[in-house]
């Protein structure tokens, strides 16, 4: 559980599953979808989670 970034000091906490890079790709490829680009972010906001942030781009594979 972590503390819900936009409502820090009020007793309002998130379940928090943390992922990494690897393993959001294959969830995404177990699922039908083809990674095409993963882009890392830093935040600009405090309240943000861990400072940074990723970007995945994925096509639908079973879409056609």
């Amino acid at each position: 559980m972590t503390e819900e970034p936009y409502r820090q000091r009020q007793d309002v906490y998130a379940y928090t599953k943390y992922f990494t890079i690897d393993e959001i790709a294959q969830l995404l490829n177990d699922n039908g979808f083809k990674v095409d680009e993963i882009e890392r972010r830093k935040t600009e906001s405090e309240n943000e989670l861990v400072g940074g942030e990723i970007v995945v781009y994925a096509t639908n594979q079973r879409v056609q």
